[in-house]
């Protein structure tokens, strides 16, 4: 649907348009679709506000529901999978201050709980199921810590950190799914293999079964607890906003 048609301004045609003055009006809707749907930097000039929403969360929530309407089943699987690190780290950067050149170190207000923190005197496997490794970094203020958000650090983080339920239920339904994401990016994507995905994807209560995002209750509540309400209405009226723009073009153009 919108996935597909954002690769009409690469066409032949689309791109003799978007080289005239009056013609790129449209077509640039079509180019900052394309680069939206394709997770590329979108330009300063695009004026569409969702497309450039705050929240990481809701630009992968609708990619994952444009990647279902198109059929394309391995992007929808990926973008899933990130849309709960998005609301993740959504919540956690409301927390967490990132350090000025250490990547992944941060500083945390508050201050996580010590059963969360990493300890020497713990096994490899009592610590990878605690998401903070105290750092000591000279001369940089802190406390600073690793932070890690793998599959066990991630439920944690939500239910123990961040205190949040939705998010919480949505990181166990992503564990249940979470090696799929592997499957599609290494294994040839073969319609028996998409139809096993799919399945997989609906039985986790992720996608419907008739191939939606955003209505499903795990994804509109973890949107709910990041303050966006209706999230059912995000591709409707993101889908209205495209065709009113494309529409006043074509009158204002006098085409019939």
């Amino acid at each position: 649907m919108l996935a597909k048609c954002t690769n009409g301004v690469r066409g032949s045609l689309a791109r003799y348009l978007h080289h005239d003055l009056g013609e790129r009006q449209w077509t640039r809707v079509i180019e900052w679709l394309y680069f939206w749907a394709s997770s590329m930097p979108l330009p300063d000039s695009c004026d569409i506000d969702i497309l450039k929403h705050p929240g990481m969360a809701v630009r992968a929530a609708l990619q994952v529901e444009f990647a279902l309407r198109s059929g394309d089943i391995p992007r929808a699987i990926h973008v899933t999978v990130a849309f709960f690190e998005s609301a993740l780290w959504d919540h956690l950067l409301e927390r967490l201050r990132p350090h000025p050149t250490k990547r992944r170190r941060f500083s945390a207000n508050p201050t996580p709980d010590t059963g969360l923190i990493r300890e020497t005197q713990l096994t490899e496997d009592e610590n990878r199921k605690r998401p903070f490794e105290l750092e000591t970094i000279a001369g940089e203020g802190g406390p600073w810590y690793l932070v890690y958000d793998d599959d066990v650090c991630a439920t944690r983080l939500a239910k123990r950190y961040l205190q949040k339920p939705k998010l919480e239920s949505l990181a166990k339904a992503i564990s249940k799914v979470r090696e799929l994401r592997n499957d599609v990016a290494h294994n040839v994507p073969t319609p028996e293999r998409m139809a096993v995905a799919r399945e997989e994807m609906q039985q986790a209560n992720l996608w419907s079964s008739d191939d939606r995002f955003l209505c499903q209750p795990l994804v509109s509540e973890a949107l709910e607890e990041l303050g966006v309400s209706d999230s059912p209405r995000l591709s409707v009226d993101l889908l209205q906003l495209i065709e009113l723009r494309l529409l006043d073009h074509s009158l204002s153009a006098g085409v019939p």
